[in-house]
């Protein structure tokens, strides 16, 4: 699945290693893989990442950044959530312009009073006074950042690039091998920071080859957005030769399999499609390609929820949830799938 969440009571540190191999993160307590993230209505792919641990060596503009620090001190110790900490994170929120959890509380557990990941800490001090916190998992030859996060007051420092670089260093000294900061998003700049800590030993996960590669070889071919779009073209284009007119969609609801109300249910996860025909209110005929099998298909689908009043967005479904009832018929190339003479 391009989407799925996982839920467990327990995470042996060998366990969470295989979930990161995989192309897993953590949310709260829960742990999810995803390919796709939409903000304003757009479509971008998630691009998971690691650093060779063996490999990183600190560059002279991270030096910089730690040396212009030195006045504060960083402890790396177990989490621990505090009224500090919460507070910390209240001020850290007035800093940004983008939703995040409403507590720090929220972010990490969830609601809920055990997690199940070895958990830990940079700390920043300004004398006695907390101004920034890093937390990161740590598994057996694996680590994992999860946030961090500064008072505004000292942005000017760059405390969650040092905090960053501290889980980094903290992880290598303890023999971890792999770290992994998260994702970047092709497109978004806003994560593209995470490219900057190790260029030459950051690898980018491939979900179609289930492959680790250097991000030094990243091309526009690894970004799956533009992958389904290339291909998704060619069946509108397909259609018009067929002189069968029909529209490309984004599907609102791509992503609903990572919610625990949803999980379990096999719901549709690839966020472009071609409805091509409706049989009735509640079933539906898409035509979609499936990055993992590298197919065009034809999917019988089943509208398990209906939303009878969405918000009206143009060229988006978002008015019918799908799930996969059954596969019609697929192809490697589009001219096999609509008996096109080409």
């Amino acid at each position: 699945m391009l989407a799925d969440v996982h839920t467990p009571l327990q995470l042996p540190a060998v366990l969470l290693d295989n979930y990161l191999e995989q192309g897993w993160f953590r949310a709260g307590r829960t742990i999810f893989n995803t390919n796709f993230l939409h903000f304003d209505g757009k479509l971008y792919s998630a691009l998971w990442l690691r650093l060779i641990l063996n490999d990183f060596e600190l560059s002279k503009s991270q030096n910089k950044k730690i040396k212009a620090t030195n006045r504060f001190s960083f402890k790396v110790q177990p989490f621990e959530l505090t009224d500090e900490k919460e507070q910390l994170y209240a001020d850290y929120k007035t800093g940004i312009e983008f939703n995040t959890a409403s507590s720090l509380y929220q972010l990490l557990f969830d609601y809920q009073d055990i997690i199940p990941f070895n958990t830990y800490e940079v700390a920043a001090y300004d004398g006695d006074r907390l101004i920034g916190l890093g937390v990161f998992d740590m598994g057996k030859n694996a680590a994992a950042g999860i946030v961090s996060f500064a008072h505004p007051d000292y942005k000017k420092y760059s405390l969650g690039a040092v905090m960053i670089l501290n889980k980094i260093q903290f992880a290598k000294e303890q023999g971890v091998q792999l770290f992994y900061p998260g994702y970047f998003a092709p497109g978004y700049r806003a994560f593209d920071y995470k490219l900057t800590f190790g260029k030459s030993c950051t690898e980018f996960y491939n979900v179609t080859s289930k492959e680790w590669t250097s991000t030094l070889n990243y091309g526009v071919q690894h970004d799956l957005v533009q992958v389904l779009y290339e291909k998704m073209n060619l069946v509108v284009k397909g259609l018009q030769m067929l002189d069968v007119p029909r529209e490309l969609l984004i599907y609102d609801f791509y992503d609903l399999n990572l919610t625990l109300q949803f999980n379990g249910q096999q719901l549709f996860d690839i966020p472009l499609i071609v409805p091509i025909r409706q049989k009735h209110k509640y079933q539906i005929d898409v035509i979609t390609y499936d990055l993992l099998t590298q197919k065009y298909q034809i999917i019988d689908c089943e509208v398990v929820y209906y939303l009878p009043k969405p918000a009206a967005r143009l060229g988006h479904l978002n008015q019918n949830i799908l799930r996969r009832k059954r596969l019609i018929k697929e192809a490697s190339n589009i001219g096999d799938l609509l008996n096109l003479d080409t």
